[in-house]
């Protein structure tokens, strides 16, 4: 009887395996950098403050002739804020299962001119700049398209042809009375650090931000620890592999 040749593996199972893991792990690595680095960059700030800079944290009240503005999403009356329109769609990965991907569409912000107040010390801080960044919980919400009051805002990205498309907006508010925590350059006239296009506003005390902070600390560490673990699972696969490639 004539034996039916054993056909060799091509280890194409290990390099999907490899595939599987490796895309997760380095999603998981960059997310750990960039949590990491947000959080340890503030952190360090409020542990050792650099002489060249101030540490403001206060109630925001309007300054002595401005003006509110109205947040176009929320229509909330506003010392400053911040809106983004995007939309979602779904799409299918390699193993077949839906994914959900986002993308920034429209973006853009403005402030008037306000005042950072402490009910012993007075005005702390007069900040007189077109534009903050804001930091801390905001607003969201769903939209039929990308809406008229955004026509005017910064494209950050095209639309995508996908009928399974859906839009939505994320909106930052700052209104008058509430708590805002940030580092300046010191002076008199309150400006962004250096090597950064906005002052960037938490919304919220000292403590509430450092909670904040060290909770995206943590999240860095977990998701560290994870990325370091699949990642040589996933060399190894791809070692295999390459091995049974080589044998054929």
């Amino acid at each position: 009887m004539q034996e039916t040749p054993t056909r060799r593996p091509t280890g194409f199972g290990w390099l999907f395996t490899f595939l599987f893991l490796a895309i997760p792990t380095a999603i998981l690595a960059g997310l750990s950098a960039g949590f990491a680095a947000d959080a340890d960059e503030w952190l360090r700030r409020m542990d050792t403050l650099d002489p060249s800079e101030r540490f403001v944290t206060g109630d925001v009240q309007l300054a002595n002739g401005g003006a509110l503005l109205t947040a176009p999403a929320s229509q909330k009356p506003c010392l400053a804020w911040e809106t983004v329109v995007g939309v979602s769609w779904s799409v299918k990965n390699q193993n077949d299962e839906t994914e959900t991907k986002s993308a920034t569409l429209r973006s853009s912000g403005a402030a008037t001119p306000l005042v950072v107040t402490d009910s012993r010390a007075g005005v702390l801080a007069t900040v007189n700049l077109a534009r903050l960044e804001l930091l801390g919980s905001g607003a969201s919400g769903k939209l039929d398209g990308i809406p008229a009051w955004a026509a005017s805002f910064d494209v950050k990205d095209s639309d995508v042809t996908n009928s399974d498309r859906s839009y939505w907006w994320r909106e930052q508010v700052l209104e008058p009375g509430a708590t805002v925590t940030f580092f300046a350059k010191s002076g008199e006239v309150v400006a962004p650090l250096a090597g950064r296009d906005r002052l960037v506003v938490f919304i919220g005390t000292p403590e509430a931000w450092r909670d904040q902070l060290e909770g995206l600390a943590t999240a860095a560490k977990w998701t560290g620890r994870v990325a370091f673990v699949l990642g040589p699972i996933a060399l190894l696969c791809l070692v295999m592999f390459i091995r049974t490639r080589l044998r054929k």
